[in-house]
């Protein structure tokens, strides 16, 4: 989150299971809702005990999703088979296929797009060269040009005044 912002995003922090150790002062409030354009959610799909209930939650806030979990390989592989399950940490919990994915953007009127790990639920429709381009860009620091583009500017200046302005009240 806070890389996102010294590029130039308006990310905002927020994690029920966490405590905000390098974000305060950037938590997500339900003011906001209806102004987030997405949710970023890496790393956490797979840790979901009701992930339609998760992901309904998500939907009440952005109707585009971005998220990274590996795909259940078909055949489903045995326990001790795939690292992916964990075991060792028991924190994988819900484990997807390209066709659960598919389906729950369908039941929600959303287009599904993927390449390997990394994943958007939107009502936006991306082509995968359009994905493949943003992903990989990072290697050609295509986020400068996406920068200037925008007309983005790092917030590490503008957190820090609003930090300090809270410190003095």
């Amino acid at each position: 989150m806070r890389l996102m912002r010294d590029i130039g995003f308006d990310f905002y922090w927020y994690d029920k299971y966490t405590q905000n150790l390098s974000a305060r002062g950037f938590e997500y409030d339900e003011s906001m809702k209806g102004e987030i354009e997405a949710i970023t959610c890496i790393e956490a799909f797979e840790h979901f005990a009701n992930p339609i209930e998760e992901i309904e939650k998500m939907l009440s806030i952005s109707k585009n999703i971005i998220f990274t979990t590996e795909l259940l390989p078909n055949p489903i592989p045995k326990p001790q088979d795939w690292w992916y399950y964990a075991l060792e940490d028991g924190q994988h919990i819900s484990f997807y296929s390209s066709k659960t994915l598919n389906f729950i953007a369908q039941k929600y009127g959303l287009k599904y797009v993927n390449l390997r790990w990394f994943h958007i639920f939107t009502q936006k429709k991306i082509s995968n060269l359009q994905l493949k381009v943003a992903l990989f860009s990072h290697k050609f620091e295509f986020y400068k040009l996406l920068k200037r583009i925008r007309g983005l500017k790092s917030k590490i200046w503008e957190d820090f005044e609003s930090m300090r302005k809270c410190r003095r009240i």
